[in-house]
């Protein structure tokens, strides 16, 4: 009898054990599974506004070249400017993407895809709002994202999506 509880107990096991799938964490996806170029993301935030430097900020999509002396002191620069931080060194192509200023919270900026065409690469980003109920800080804000792509590609293209 005890036989037949566990053999009983052995196939239950393997038929819920084969009814579950396996999906990839999403937070640890590359996109390199979908043959599409890796990726990092560097920072995403809210950038300061403490001394007014920022207020009115305009949205911006920014594109810097490691193969390029002038792009890697302009990022150096932006980074400091956004994260308070030293930039890192970087090899390859680094996008940021500034919302500009929003009167609340709940903004940000969400990697959705990256796809490869023939002559250029395209970054798109979507962009996050808070729903009408939502119960937001009521700060300025200024979000941004900033992602690293490992190669210099011969042009980044940003587009936004919802």
């Amino acid at each position: 009898m005890r036989q037949i509880q566990l053999a009983a107990l052995a196939v239950l096991f393997l038929i819920f054990a084969g009814c579950t799938s396996v999906t990839p964490n999403a937070g640890e996806s590359n996109m390199s599974s979908r043959n599409i170029p890796t990726y990092q993301i560097l920072k995403t935030g809210v950038y300061p506004h403490d001394d007014g430097r920022y207020l009115d900020a305009p949205k911006a999509f920014l594109v810097y070249y490691s193969d390029n002396a002038e792009d890697v002191a302009a990022f150096g620069k932006e980074y400091r400017l956004l994260t308070g931080e030293e930039a890192p060194a970087f090899d390859g192509s680094v996008v940021i993407a500034k919302m500009g200023t929003k009167s609340t919270g709940g903004y940000s900026y969400m990697l959705h895809e990256i796809k490869e065409h023939e002559s250029y690469i395209e970054v798109q980003i979507e962009n996050r709002q808070p729903t009408v109920d939502s119960i937001v800080t009521q700060a300025l804000t200024n979000p941004y994202i900033i992602i690293l792509l490992p190669e210099n590609h011969k042009e980044v293209k940003v587009t936004e999506v919802r």
